[in-house]
């Protein structure tokens, strides 16, 4: 997903097992739709992902989540 709010509870049932889900902002905090990877984190763990990265820099940010293998 590219600079758009993430739809977890629609994302998370496209994912297979194993499955990652990326979130970018192309201007970090300053894109209008960014979603700060703390409430990445909160939205997706709580729907049984688990955050692999994140990363916040000059040029944008990003956010990695995966389904786990059962």
């Amino acid at each position: 997903m590219l600079n758009m709010p993430p739809f977890f509870e629609r994302i998370v049932a496209l994912l297979s097992t194993g499955g990652l889900v990326i979130n970018a902002s192309s201007y970090g905090p300053r894109t209008p739709s960014n979603t700060p990877p703390a409430t990445l984190a909160k939205g997706f763990e709580r729907r049984g992902l688990r955050t692999v990265a994140a990363e916040r820099g000059a040029g944008g940010a990003y956010y990695l989540a995966q389904r786990p293998s059962e």
